[in-house]
C-alpha cells in the first residue's frame, strides 16, 4: 500500500510521525486513535471502543463513533456496555462454576464517584444528563451504563455529597456541597 493511500485512510499525515516514534505498540496505538479522532471536527462527541476476538488479544479493529447529540453518546455507551458484558461473560463466566472476571473489568463505583466529582467542579451546576455525558467525555470505556451513573448520582445525593435543586429529576441542577 502506498503512503498516499494511507494518508487518505488516516485523513492526514499525522500518523507518519507516530509510526516512527520509539514507543511501545500500545502507546503508538493510543496516539493513532487520538490523532484519528481529532479529525472528526463536526462531531460534539467522539469515542472509540476496541473490538477483540479474545480478551488478551490486541484489538482486531476499533469501533469509531461520532455524534452531535448527547443522546447519541449515551445510547452508544449503553450498547457497548451490553456487548462488553456479553463478551466478558463468554470469556470468564459461561460454563464455569464461578465468574472469574479480571480485576480491571470489575465495576469500580468508587472510581465512578471520583469521576463525577471531577465533573462537578466547585461552582458547577449541571443537569444529571450533562454530568453523565461529561463523564463519558473523560474516557469512553463502555464499562458503566447510564443506569450505573444515575444510581451513583442518586447515592451521592442521598449522602449529601452533591446537592440537587427541587423539581423533576431530569430538570434538577446538581452541584457539589459547599465545604
Amino acid at each position: 500500500m502506498k503512503v498516499s493511500d494511507l494518508n487518505k485512510i488516516a485523513n492526514g499525515e499525522y500518523w507518519q510521525e507516530i509510526v516512527s516514534m520509539k514507543k511501545s505498540f500500545k502507546e503508538k496505538e493510543k496516539l493513532m486513535i487520538q490523532g484519528y479522532l481529532s479529525q472528526f471536527k463536526y462531531f460534539k462527541h467522539k469515542c472509540q471502543y476496541p473490538i477483540k476476538e479474545k480478551y488478551k488479544n490486541i484489538p482486531k479493529y476499533r469501533l469509531i463513533y461520532g455524534t452531535r447529540h448527547d443522546d447519541g453518546i449515551l445510547l452508544m455507551n449503553d450498547i457497548v456496555c451490553k456487548v462488553n458484558g456479553s463478551f466478558l461473560w463468554e470469556e470468564f463466566g459461561k460454563g464455569k462454576l464461578f465468574e472469574l472476571l479480571p480485576d480491571e473489568e470489575e465495576k469500580n463505583f468508587n472510581l465512578l464517584r471520583k469521576i463525577i466529582l471531577e465533573v462537578l467542579v466547585e461552582g458547577a451546576k449541571l443537569k444529571r444528563k450533562e454530568i453523565i455525558v461529561n463523564c463519558l467525555e473523560k474516557g469512553f470505556v463502555g464499562k458503566y451504563s447510564e443506569s450505573d451513573y444515575k444510581k451513583v448520582i442518586k447515592n451521592m445525593t442521598a449522602e449529601s455529597i452533591i446537592l440537587k435543586t427541587e423539581g423533576k429529576i431530569d430538570d434538577c441542577l446538581f452541584s457539589l456541597r459547599s465545604q
